[in-house]
């Protein structure tokens, strides 16, 4: 072994298996040579293959690395270039060139099947980020003080695809439409399979417009439009029960259309209402006389005397009936009603609240557009409403008005007392038209000498008990009852009582033989009426006599 050292301007030499070290007076250090003039303050050279050198190689003895800056250098800033030796295998390094006479440029280009990449030239996967295009791969940072996170490549065919279990699960096209479990994204997002936002939790996603998820009380779950946040503001509801529930904000309507434009039902605060109507007031309103039921008929009601209070007589009947006017008429389209030019058969409201009251009551209706500069009598301004129909949208103002609607169910029963008054007196003129046969006869036979008949007739009329029909009958302010009770009889009374069977008054007969009752009648309320002769707790007979006005 020989050491050799030089101070101050002379060599330092060792060797040791051939390896030199060389130090020069201007601070340059060369290794694994004396004769080499260093370019670097570190000039490492070999010509062993696979050893690591700084500095010139010759050919084969690649494995060279380079951190080199200047113009007439092979390499600049630093670079790692390939190798073959022995001891390193097929590997890529780091490298890039600002030499005008150079061409390396790869950055960090690993093999030898643990491919990294970057800049690319060579490996396949195992985080290849190349090159060669447009744009970025991957930005994390900021650019001309902007902060930036960008990942993919501007170039306008690359597509952004996220594999998983060797297969395809996600990508971004060029148009900036995601897929997930789906090739060729439609739209912005378009998921192949369900979609679960914050599962099972109290939140709200919106859609365009829509608001879904938790809408309303009670982690019901719904959809409303995203400006209406209050709990009574959703449209569509459901609890965990499965009730479901359609709703309307305060003051608005749910609509049932047909082509978009043509409301075929609707329901408002009041009720439902069925054929285009602008509103209603009552429970169910139609819009046109074309309501089917089977068997047809009117709606059966309850009547259960347990279900009822206040119960009174009901007298309207004939003297009614007679100044009811039936009309023909057409409806003129106006609030809501049909203006299909069809005839149709009824009364006038009016003219029925001054009949029978109880058949007419008011109704709040709402007029719009041309509708209110056609109706006539007093309306209330309620709103603005913007509305879209088959000529198109339209904003115009909305009316309040008052109009009559007439129920006619009640006159059914005004017609049963009209008949019950006929009968009466149809049975007064059988009554009569019998008594003047009998009085026909009996004079008859008293021309004819036949005085047995006579004497029968009179037998029989002082042995029984007779009750006679009022007179006149029907009557106005009174009418005469006449009566023979016999001379064997204790205790008779007549009583009188309503249609309905309620008795009104009793009078007690004391007299005997022939007698006559005169009826005041200025109190009594228009209607049929009936009166018993009541013999010892027994009723003889029974007379129905009419009040007319």
């Amino acid at each position: 072994m020989r050491k050799s050292i030089l101070i101050a301007g002379f060599a330092l030499s060792a060797l040791f298996a051939n390896a030199q070290l060389k130090v020069y007076s201007s601070g340059k250090v060369c290794t694994g040579s004396t004769s080499l003039t260093p370019y670097f303050s570190l000039h490492a050279y070999s010509t062993v293959a696979g050893v690591a050198a700084f500095g010139t190689s010759t050919t084969g003895n690649t494995g060279n690395i380079s951190i080199l800056n200047g113009s007439n250098y092979s390499y600049g800033v630093m670079g790692v270039v390939s190798g073959t030796g022995s001891s390193s295998g097929d590997v890529y390094g780091l490298g890039y060139s600002s030499s005008a006479n150079s061409s390396f440029t790869n950055v960090l280009n690993w093999t030898s099947t643990a491919q990294v990449g970057i800049g690319m030239a060579g490996p396949a996967k195992l985080l290849q980020l190349g090159n060669n295009s447009d744009g970025e791969v991957i930005r994390i940072g900021r650019t001309d003080n902007t902060h930036t996170v960008g990942i993919g490549s501007t170039g306008f065919n690359s597509n952004l695809l996220f594999y998983a279990s060797g297969s395809e699960k996600m990508r971004m096209d060029v148009s900036g439409n995601v897929g997930i479990g789906i090739t060729s994204p439609s739209s912005k997002l378009d998921v192949a399979g369900s979609v679960r936002g914050d599962y099972g939790n109290s939140t709200v996603s919106y859609f365009g417009v829509a608001a879904l998820g938790r809408i309303a009380f009670n982690g019901y779950a719904g959809i409303r439009h995203y400006s209406l946040t209050a709990n009574t503001d959703y449209a569509l509801i459901q609890d965990g029960n499965g009730n479901t529930y359609l709703n309307a904000k305060s003051g608005s309507r749910i609509y049932f259309r047909n082509s978009n434009t043509t409301d075929v039902m609707a329901m408002n605060g009041t009720g439902l209402y069925i054929g285009g109507m602008n509103s209603t007031t009552h429970k169910l309103e139609l819009s046109a006389d074309d309501a089917v039921k089977p068997n047809g008929g009117s709606w059966s009601v309850p009547s259960d005397i347990r279900l009822k209070k206040d119960t009174s007589a009901f007298n309207d009947g004939l003297t009614l009936v007679r100044k009811i006017r039936p009309i023909n008429y057409k409806y003129n389209g106006l609030a809501g009603t049909p203006s299909d030019n069809e005839n149709c058969i009824g009364i006038i409201a009016q003219e029925m609240q001054k009949i029978a009251p109880y058949t007419v009551k008011i109704s709040h209706v709402e007029l719009k557009g041309a509708d209110a500069g056609a109706f006539t009598g007093q309306k209330t301004f309620l709103r603005m409403e913007t509305t879209t129909d088959s000529t198109g949208t339209h904003t115009d103002p909305v009316y309040a008005a008052d109009v009559l609607i007439f129920n006619p169910s009640s006159l059914m029963f005004v017609l049963i007392n009209s008949v019950k008054q006929l009968d009466s007196t149809v049975t007064d003129l059988q009554t009569r038209l019998n008594s003047c046969c009998k009085a026909e006869k009996l004079n008859g036979a008293q021309e004819s000498g036949e005085n047995d008949m006579i004497n029968i007739y009179n037998l029989e009329l002082a042995n029984n008990t007779v009750l006679f029909q009022n007179y006149p009958n029907p009557f106005g302010d009174g009418t005469t009852i006449k009566y023979f009770i016999p001379d064997n009889i204790t205790n008779a009374q007549i009583v009188f009582f309503d249609d309905f069977g309620n008795k009104l008054r009793e009078f007690k007969v004391e007299e005997k033989g022939m007698g006559q009752l005169n009826i005041a009648a200025t109190n009594l309320s228009t209607g049929v009426y009936s009166y018993s002769l009541i013999v010892n707790g027994k009723v003889i007979d029974t007379k129905k006599m009419i009040k007319a006005e």
